[in-house]
């Protein structure tokens, strides 16, 4: 029910349209997503660059003038499924073996480019202040799911994409905590204390509800003889760890990561082979949509941010020059705590290695 609310309510241009109208944008944007995978291969470009481009040309039609997606819609509705897409495919051994470079990648990482990014904001963008600075950290910092996808088919080594994927599942966590306690501090109402434990509870109480969540459907499916039926139950698991995860203020997003990989790790065990296939199938199809509605829905929103960038009195340029600094940022960034983690686990694993020498 609350993800219905925020589809109907989200896209305020939706409002004025008939039926038809809604009908016929919902049905081309099925149709983009569907063509640019074809055209991805013979440009050779990433679908998802394709799918920002064409986003960005249709947002100057009329249609889409002041076109805007309400954040939420985002995080409640179109987020949880694709995660759980991901999750589901992912190898949970593979997981569990760079869990390490993982969570530092996911935590360590982001909390590093947020403070930096924050103080970099703050010297280039005239009046912004420093807790706005950190807010647009917050939401820069943590890399996506969604963005591996242009590294995949790029030759890049398997576990290098397995730690990107892994790293993308479950930043969210801690990007989301210090992006709201970015906003508090505005009003002066938090303390270090606090940042710690919002992120430590995100964390554990979407461990706890995805878990939960993740091993009671798969029992339900397992008790389910149509597969269709127990396909059809699984579209309900996302959203049946996030809603309860969120209401217990841990992260949602954790939770339906969690419940995914819970499903990916018992489902040999539990599922039909019938169930696996048809689910496979439904959730790669599932995944490769909501993956690129929310590259089309970046693009769309174009016009409508430069158009909402010139009345707030700030130059073009300055938007250009602090996106080109803030990439330069995240890279330095990333640099230096994959080296640091790099360094710091070959150092571990060469004192256990001289520990055991000696007690040999």
């Amino acid at each position: 029910v609350q993800a219905t609310a925020k589809l109907s309510e989200s896209v305020d241009v939706w409002e004025a349209m008939t039926m038809t109208q809604t009908l016929i944008i919902a049905l081309s944007a099925l149709a983009i997503i569907a063509l640019s995978e074809p055209l991805s291969e013979k440009l050779r470009l990433a679908t998802p660059v394709i799918l920002l481009v064409i986003g960005g040309a249709l947002s100057f039609l009329p249609q889409f003038a002041g076109f805007e997606v309400d954040p939420d819609l985002i995080i409640e509705v179109i987020l949880p499924p694709l995660l759980f897409a991901t999750a589901v495919n992912t190898p949970v051994q593979d997981f569990r073996r760079n869990l390490s470079a993982i969570t530092s990648l996911a935590f360590l990482l982001v909390i590093a480019s947020t403070v930096a990014l924050g103080f970099v904001l703050n010297a280039i963008i005239p009046g912004l202040g420093l807790p706005i600075g950190m807010a647009m950290g917050a939401v820069m910092s943590p890399t996506d799911a969604v963005a591996t996808t242009i590294v995949k088919n790029q030759g890049v080594q398997r576990r290098i994409v397995t730690i990107l994927e892994g790293e993308g599942l479950i930043n969210d966590a801690s990007a989301l905590v210090l992006l709201r306690s970015a906003l508090g501090a505005m009003a002066g109402s938090v303390s270090l204390l606090t940042v710690t434990q919002s992120l430590v509870w995100s964390v554990v109480g979407a461990l706890v509800v995805g878990m939960i969540v993740g091993h009671l459907t798969l029992w339900l499916r397992s008790h389910i003889g149509d597969a269709r039926a127990a396909t059809i139950l699984s579209f309900i698991v996302p959203f049946a760890a996030s809603i309860p995860a969120e209401e217990v203020h841990s992260s949602g997003l954790v939770a339906a990561v969690v419940a995914g990989l819970v499903t990916s790790y018992h489902h040999d065990n539990k599922l039909s082979p019938a169930q696996r296939m048809i689910s496979n199938n439904s959730w790669q199809t599932f995944g490769l949509i909501f993956e690129s509605l929310v590259f089309l829905l970046m693009g769309l929103q174009l016009n409508n941010i430069l158009s909402s960038f010139k009345d707030s009195g700030y130059e073009l340029s300055l938007a250009f020059k602090a996106a080109i600094i803030s990439l330069l940022v995240l890279t330095l960034m990333r640099l230096i705590v994959v080296f640091a983690t790099t360094y710091y686990t070959r150092f571990r694993a060469r004192n256990l290695l001289s520990t055991r020498a000696q007690f040999d």
